[in-house]
């Protein structure tokens, strides 16, 4: 194979998959708590060019052999901006911390910042995928009266009138792009065994409040014109690579 063509198809490639994830992340960006995906970019050298280059007649002593370009794509935890909405059954964090909440058929548990919670029929606070919203007991919290008014302090303690129902885990995670990994609708799991930490000392909740997202739709525009620029320059390239080959080829004389 011919490294050039190799390295522009490889690039076009890349910018399809850098396409692929500004898109997610503009697609969400609505979506309250969400952590916006970020890609990364280094090259590497591909065994297959590696292959061609060694050994080869027409290597020139001293030169490095061509490197192709990969993306990785991270998790961007930065945090959103709180705002207002005056509904009970919307919570926020200010500070490090995710809520934690439990699968629909209660067979584990997830992590998100994703405080739009509403009450189900059974009195269960849960998001709109239905994973209920857990309490320090390990259960999800339950309101005694659905229709009753309830408050949430900053610590995490529900209250319905003079009674304390329970109070909302919030668990923390000292490295969360290394130790956590996403699996849709806004909700997280542990990776390697990782055990989340207590809630943190400054971190507190607000009830009627939240989270926007983190993407910034104006910067993720500038990256997708960016992407397509540089999928149209490889484009180019492959093009112009290609078009050479087949001129040397049809001038060589023949045998």
């Amino acid at each position: 194979m011919i490294p050039g063509l190799y390295q522009s198809a490889a690039g076009m490639m890349v910018q399809m998959e850098n396409h692929q994830v500004i898109a997610e992340n503009l697609a969400a960006s609505s979506v309250p708590g969400f952590r916006r995906n970020q890609p990364s970019f280094e090259s590497y050298l591909s065994p297959m060019v590696q292959n061609q280059s060694q050994g080869s007649a027409n290597e020139i002593p001293g030169m490095q052999p061509p490197m192709v370009p990969q993306m990785q794509v991270t998790t961007d935890f930065t945090p959103g901006q709180l705002e207002p909405d005056g509904n009970p059954t919307h919570l926020a964090i200010s500070g490090d911390g995710f809520f934690v909440v439990g699968t629909p058929d209660g067979s584990g548990q997830g992590y998100t910042r994703n405080g739009s919670f509403h009450v189900n029929p059974q009195g269960e606070l849960v998001t709109s995928e239905g994973w209920t919203l857990m309490t320090d007991s390990g259960q999800p919290l339950t309101l005694p009266k659905p229709g009753s008014p309830f408050t949430v302090n900053s610590t995490g303690d529900v209250s319905q009138g003079k009674d304390l129902i329970g109070k909302i885990t919030v668990a923390s995670f000292d490295n969360a792009p290394q130790q956590l990994s996403p699996i849709g609708d806004g909700v997280f799991v542990s990776t390697n065994g990782t055990t989340a930490g207590p809630m943190p000392a400054d971190t507190a909740l607000h009830q009627g409040f939240l989270e926007s997202s983190n993407v910034n739709s104006v910067q993720e525009m500038v990256s997708m014109i960016q992407a397509a620029r540089l999928y149209e320059a490889n484009q180019k390239m492959l093009k112009a690579t290609d078009g050479t080959m087949d001129q040397i080829i049809n001038k060589l004389p023949a045998r």
